[in-house]
């Protein structure tokens, strides 16, 4: 409940930036009850491409953790390279969870082609 109240003042002061912030310390149930109104503001799109994939990684790793492997996939698809790693190491989280081996292991390889 105290992190509810916690997001919610964030919401309400600091704008987008802040909602989108507040989810990295935000309940799993919070993040998911919130994404849609995020998701679906009109200044969504003008955020950093990088601030918006720490934002959807979040909702990603909330959603494989609530059992949502295929939501987070389709979330995952078009994030910008600059998060490429972040992006293949969550499809090879949901690909192992939906139990496709080809999935599995095109993104271990794609991953593991990838300099840390």
């Amino acid at each position: 409940m105290k992190r509810a109240i916690i997001l919610v003042a964030l919401v309400s002061c600091g704008g987008l930036p802040a909602q989108m912030h507040a989810s990295s310390t935000a309940t799993c149930a919070d993040v998911l009850a919130q994404q849609a109104a995020i998701r679906s503001d009109p200044h969504y799109a003008a955020q950093p491409a990088a601030e918006r994939a720490a934002y959807e990684l979040d909702v990603a790793n909330c959603d494989l953790a609530a059992g949502k492997a295929q939501a987070a996939l389709d979330l995952a698809e078009p994030w910008h390279d600059a998060v490429a790693v972040r992006r293949d190491s969550l499809r090879v989280r949901a690909a192992a969870t939906l139990n496709r081996p080809d999935a599995l292991r095109e993104a271990l390889e794609t991953l593991a082609g990838r300099p840390t």
